[in-house]
């Protein structure tokens, strides 16, 4: 599997996520890149 280690860093730095948050998002959208390129 690939992936964009800059998106993966770029939702840790994110401000408001912490690791509670960032495991919803990771579960609702299935990678950071996901998440980034949601609308």
């Amino acid at each position: 599997m690939r992936f964009d280690l800059r998106a993966w860093c770029a939702l840790l730095r994110a401000p408001g996520v912490g690791s509670k948050t960032y495991h919803t998002l990771l579960e609702a959208f299935g990678s950071p890149e996901a998440f980034f390129h949601a609308p």
